[in-house]
């Protein structure tokens, strides 16, 4: 058994043979979605990911980077997101536990080369239970974050997908389909002139630049590089709603969405026709889960906006179900490890 870090030219083979034999491949974490996080928070990433290597096959492995804040402080994650574990199914066994204990070695040595230091981890808890590496930064004085996301099971029929959603959404999608000219765009249609379109319409619905031009390039890059779909609505050849979707051979994700809010209401539903193509093109692509994305709830910690309270109930009418997920954050100051 060994170790294989990012800098080997092999590594990121390696990495994408185990995410096809791991029973969970989340579309935010695929190498081009990486990329497009890295551009966005414009931070100075060490690679610091690893595989573990028996019999020349990867079984197991921590995706994450470091960078260090301007505070000083050493922040292990992974490009901005939560650093992940994954594993490949079936491990089990001596050699499982052979596994773990190099993969907290590995773990403790960066800490205590990097004091002060804080980790930020997902576990996204679709097996069930919190990893062994989770639950040893719970045991290093991790702090656990409960969140919540929605997702829909695509190995159901289209027509049980459809009856999942509220009689008012229903309504919004067959609207949509009457009235809107709908455009999805793969990595065999896209142009650089559509991203540069959404780009445009975003900044109209958002008011404001909200990232920096090279996160849209990443996102075509996304799109040729099957990472991602692009949906667009128009009416009278005026796009008035668009949405970006990013996918892994088994998950698709709801990324970003923007539409012209002069023309948005219940008597002119935009993106509910958009967000439904996804769904049907998802199952399509063989993806076993779609993914609205993060709820907010009353009464959380820090109360939610009526904005994010509105975009929660959008995500939930579309049917699926809740589900946990968990982030631990474990941190070290100054003069500790």
């Amino acid at each position: 058994m060994r170790l294989l870090d990012a800098n080997d030219p092999n590594f990121q083979a390696q990495w994408l043979r185990l995410l096809s034999k791991a029973a969970w491949r989340h579309a935010l974490y695929e190498p081009l979605n990486l990329g497009f996080y890295s551009a966005f928070h414009q931070a100075k990433f060490t690679e610091r990911s690893v595989a573990v290597m028996v019999n020349d096959e990867p079984v197991a492995g921590l995706r994450m980077t470091s960078h260090v804040e301007t505070d000083g402080v050493t922040v292990f994650s992974c490009y901005g997101q939560p650093a992940i574990f994954v594993e490949a199914a079936g491990v089990s066994g001596a050699g499982a536990g052979n596994m773990y204990s190099a993969l907290k070695l590995y773990v403790d040595e960066l800490r205590r080369q990097s004091t002060p230091w804080r980790w930020d981890h997902a576990e996204h808890l679709m097996s069930g239970h919190i990893s062994e590496i989770g639950r040893h930064l719970l045991s290093l004085g991790g702090v656990p974050a409960v969140g919540t996301t929605q997702m829909l099971d695509l190995r159901e029929t289209e027509e049980s997908l459809f009856s999942g959603l509220t009689k008012s959404f229903r309504w919004s999608v067959n609207w949509g389909r009457k009235n809107l000219l709908i455009r999805l765009l793969s990595r065999d249609h896209v142009q650089a002139d559509d991203i540069e379109a959404f780009r445009q319409l975003h900044l109209e619905a958002a008011g404001r630049e909200t990232r920096n031009r090279d996160t849209w390039d990443r996102q075509l890059e996304m799109i040729l590089g099957n990472e991602a779909f692009l949906c667009l609505g128009e009416i009278e050849n005026r796009l008035v709603t668009a949405a970006l979707f990013s996918c892994s051979p088994d998950h698709c994700y709801y990324g970003v969405s923007a539409s012209r809010r002069e023309l948005f209401g219940n008597d002119k539903p935009l993106s509910h026709a958009l967000v439904w193509n996804a769904v049907v093109q998802a199952r399509k692509l063989g993806c076993r889960w779609f993914e609205m994305g993060d709820l907010r709830f009353p009464y959380q910690t820090l109360s939610p906006s009526d904005k994010e309270m509105g975009i929660s109930t959008f995500k939930k009418n579309f049917g699926g179900r809740t589900f946990a997920r968990l982030k631990i954050t474990a941190s070290a100051p100054s003069g500790t490890g």
